[in-house]
């Protein structure tokens, strides 16, 4: 069986050097046009496919890339394999940048973008347990220790999405205005990050449905007694407290009813 090797590069990685009988091919897909011409060549004896995410000068966006485009438009052209290559943060001191990391689990926080190739009609079940080929993966580690790099292997990847409408809008009216979850998570410290990721989608959650259990919380201390816990009293006292508390909020939007 023949393979082909396609690559997908990341911030900063808009051409693959060495390459030979370099060809460059333009076409679109069901799903729209991928995000640049892709690059087909040889690497030595490997036919290899190169494709930048962001397309050449970092022309799209995170949130704005066509992902299925890109994989339908590299499968057309005949890819066996899929190498991605990504430039991102860590949450672990231990990786530090210019570490090497092969991923085999995903945690996918992206929202308001198609989630599967299979619509219109298509029904189709895939597994995604392991989302990745483990013969690859040990073939990407085992090329990075020849390298000399420092190899982390088995990690996963939270794939976030922060910005987005408001990006674009900044975008549109000239303004240098950047997401302020974004630049803080960007020079946070390694342990604050997923304390600063939580409360950006906390935010996004709406705040009345945060601030309903403290409310009722401080209700419940208000009046002696904590709701799912035991306090001082007969059974009939607590009801009775849990019947006052009831009152005073309404359950469905934590707002005084008085």
């Amino acid at each position: 069986m023949s393979f082909t090797l396609a690559i997908i590069g990341g911030s900063g990685i808009y051409d693959i050097p060495g390459l030979a009988d370099v060809r460059e091919h333009e076409l679109s897909t069901p799903y729209g046009a991928p995000s640049d011409r892709i690059i087909a060549g040889k690497l030595g004896d490997t036919q290899l496919l190169f494709l930048p995410r962001h397309a050449r000068g970092h022309k799209v966006a995170p949130h704005e890339i066509n992902f299925r485009a890109n994989i339908c438009a590299l499968k057309k052209l005949g890819a066996t394999h899929v190498v991605s290559l990504s430039a991102v943060g860590s949450m672990k001191e231990e990786i530090a940048p210019g570490n090497v990391v092969v991923v085999d689990q995903y945690i996918d926080l992206t929202k308001k973008r198609a989630s599967t190739f299979f619509d219109g009609g298509i029904v189709a079940h895939v597994a995604f347990a392991d989302p990745t080929c483990a013969d690859l993966n040990k073939a990407l580690a085992l090329a990075a220790e020849n390298q000399g790099s420092i190899l982390h292997a088995g990690r996963e990847q939270i794939v976030s999405q922060l910005g987005g409408q408001r990006d674009r809008d900044d975008r549109a009216s000239g303004s240098k205005a950047r997401s302020r979850s974004s630049v803080a998570i960007r020079h946070a410290r390694p342990g604050d990050r997923l304390r600063l990721l939580a409360r950006d989608r906390g935010r996004r959650l709406g705040r009345r449905d945060l601030g309903r259990t403290a409310r009722q919380r401080r209700a419940g201390q208000a009046h002696g007694c904590r709701i799912g816990a035991k306090s001082a009293g007969s059974k009939a006292q607590r009801c009775q407290q849990r019947a006052q508390i009831r009152r005073h909020y309404r359950p469905h939007d934590g707002r005084s009813s008085r």
